[in-house]
């Protein structure tokens, strides 16, 4: 089993939906009280934060994805699960608004523990949520 994540170039379309491939996706919609341009910047470092990163970078589209491979907490095997991920990052209104919707793709499903990519989808929008507050 490959511990090496599909890119994630070209995987995702405009709008969130499931992922040929994926053993399993688990995902998030928020509305946040920042413009578009800081929730990309700010999501980013998220993912940065437990080693992934944006593979690609669409501003227009306010669609960002990447790739990386992560083992959850109190996992008892020897177990590195590739992941891709897509940022849907649409600005709403001026106040400002933006809509935020994160999607993460599992690879494979060597875990002891149930449903990682949720655990995972977890730590991301922690870190998210820590960042911009933090701004």
């Amino acid at each position: 089993m490959s511990s090496v994540p599909p890119s994630s170039i070209g995987l995702y379309k405009d709008q969130p939906g499931r992922i040929k491939g994926s053993k399993a996706q688990a995902s998030e919609t928020r509305m946040v009280g920042s413009n578009a341009e800081e929730v990309a910047d700010v999501i980013g470092k998220s993912f940065k934060m437990i080693g992934f990163d944006f593979e690609s970078r669409n501003d227009k589209k306010g669609l960002y994805t990447g790739r990386g491979v992560w083992q959850a907490p109190g996992q008892t095997t020897k177990c590195t699960t590739p992941y891709t991920f897509a940022a849907y990052i649409r600005q709403i209104d001026s106040k400002p608004t933006t809509k935020l919707t994160v999607l993460i793709d599992r690879y494979n499903s060597c875990y002891s523990v149930m449903n990682p990519e949720k655990i995972l989808l977890n730590q991301v929008m922690e870190n998210f949520t820590k960042i911009l507050t933090k701004s």
